[in-house]
């Protein structure tokens, strides 16, 4: 099982929402897509987590 530890935590806030959207297309995935992605509310901290 892996741990979410306070780096990788870092680490995965930093990435941007356009690269989540990209990537079941990069992976192969064509059809399937991410439609409205965005925060739920302004000034929160990103959700990180490890699925």
């Amino acid at each position: 099982m892996s741990v979410l530890t306070p780096e990788l935590r870092e680490a995965l806030a930093r990435v941007g929402t356009l690269t989540l959207i990209d990537m079941p297309d990069r992976r192969g995935l064509r059809s399937m897509c991410l439609y409205g992605v965005w925060p739920t509310r302004a000034g929160q901290p990103r959700m990180v987590c490890i699925a």
